[in-house]
């Protein structure tokens, strides 16, 4: 009985073949996690290829065949630099909205404290107020 794509859903066949996850043997097409078959048939670049899927690999929710990749020393390869530099700038980024996300509360608070100091200043002038009208109308009845 054929097995199917981890990716795809679809039974794996000599038309249309794949690849086994390395720490949960699933298979997966060579298409649908980015590995392009042409490349993998030349030489022996079939032997070097690895493929981990994004649950295996504990990698964030998201498309599975954002997935290890290592053919050689081509394109595959650079794309694997640059699949680990996107995650690599995915975590930074991840790590400055919440900081972003922190001083925004910051300044939230910082808002309503200035708010609070605002009110008490004005009840201040008042009771200044209140008492320069006391004093008036003192001297006024006097």
């Amino acid at each position: 009985m054929p097995s199917s794509c981890v990716v795809c859903d679809h039974a794996m066949s000599r038309n249309k073949p794949g690849v086994n996850g390395l720490s949960c043997s699933n298979p997966a097409h060579y298409s649908c996690v980015g590995i392009i078959y042409s490349e993998v048939t030349k030489s022996s670049a079939s032997r070097s290829v690895k493929w981990q899927c994004a649950d295996c690999d504990r990698q964030p929710a998201g498309p599975r065949n954002l997935a290890i990749l290592t053919i050689g020393n081509g394109i595959e390869g650079t794309l694997n630099k640059i699949f680990s530099q996107l995650s690599a700038i995915k975590k930074q980024q991840s790590e400055c909205n919440t900081s972003l996300n922190y001083y925004s509360e910051k300044i939230d608070d910082f808002e309503k404290k200035l708010k609070v100091i605002d009110s008490l200043d004005n009840k201040m002038n008042l009771n200044t107020e209140m008492d320069s009208l006391k004093t008036d109308n003192f001297m006024l009845k006097n």
